[in-house]
């Protein structure tokens, strides 16, 4: 481990490189932004077009699952770089799903290949720069999970309204041209996501025997119900927190204008992330430390 250490630059490097990983992925937070548009845009219902967002969220949880328990086996960077494809490709393929006003593709677009590509990505940062950084693992932590938390002021105030302008409000051009951007930056982010060489032998057996015993126990059970609780709410506020907001300020201003509206949304969507953001951080700091 004091290997890792001493090569100071190169660690310091990996976790910039971890902590964009999670910021791009943390993009999938600002899905209230297109919310309200996409489902007057294509007359689905507000239930219809985000259970896209639902199905993300579950397969982001159910693939994280795995890649956990999976990362040893196939290593950091080669989870990262698939998860990075798939994601970018959910965006992609939603391109065809507006196009088409296709709601079950966007459902396996959005949902599904990018919910799995996100639950993939999602865990090999944290594990990365943990092992990078045994001396600062609450500072290493929490910047990373900090960029994820970031990633829906990234989405609503600089991609998504540059790419709504350029194509003239055209959303699959939009989900497109973000599908593409992400295709460029995240698997090249993702390419430097490697363990410090002493890390990389196996200690799976005894690894799985006590993580199963864990998770078996009353204690994890109890703190799993928990959490669940808490994702369940915050992924409620998050799902529609712009399309509210601009039903509150409707109904207090009947004549304010929709690009006004659209804006308040965006920036309520970069406050919640700025302060998702810092709370991840200043929650791991002080947890770990």
């Amino acid at each position: 481990m004091k290997s890792a250490m001493q090569n100071s630059g190169k660690r310091w490097f990996i976790a910039v490189m971890a902590t964009l990983v999670h910021l791009c992925l943390g993009t999938v937070y600002a899905w209230s932004f297109f919310q309200k548009t996409v489902s007057e845009t294509f007359g689905w219902s507000n239930s219809e077009t985000a259970w896209a967002f639902s199905l993300a969220i579950f397969m982001l949880g159910v693939t994280a699952s795995w890649g956990g328990q999976n990362l040893q086996k196939f290593g950091p960077r080669k989870l990262a770089l698939i998860g990075a494809f798939l994601y970018a490709f959910g965006y992609i393929i939603s391109y065809f799903a507006l196009q088409n006003e296709s709601l079950w593709l966007l459902y396996f677009g959005y949902g599904i290949v990018g919910g799995i590509g996100l639950g993939l990505a999602y865990v090999t940062p944290v594990a990365t720069v943990s092992k990078w950084f045994p001396d600062k693992q609450g500072l290493i932590t929490g910047m990373v999970v900090m960029g994820f938390g970031l990633g829906a002021l990234l989405m609503s105030k600089l991609l998504a309204p540059i790419f709504l302008e350029y194509f003239e409000k055209d959303l699959a051009k939009t989900f497109l041209a973000i599908g593409i951007t992400l295709l460029v930056l995240l698997p090249f982010f993702a390419n430097f996501l490697n363990l410090p060489t002493e890390e990389k032998s196996t200690e799976i057996s005894a690894e799985k025997l006590s993580a199963t015993k864990e998770i078996l126990s009353l204690n994890f059970i109890f703190i799993w119900l928990i959490f669940m609780f808490n994702v369940v709410a915050g992924m409620i506020f998050i799902s529609f927190q712009s399309p509210l907001l601009q039903d509150l300020l409707k109904a207090e201003n009947v004549n304010i204008d929709t690009a006004t509206l659209e804006k308040s949304g965006a920036t309520l969507i970069a406050i919640s992330a700025l302060f998702n953001g810092l709370g991840r951080f200043f929650w791991e700091v002080f947890q770990i430390n």
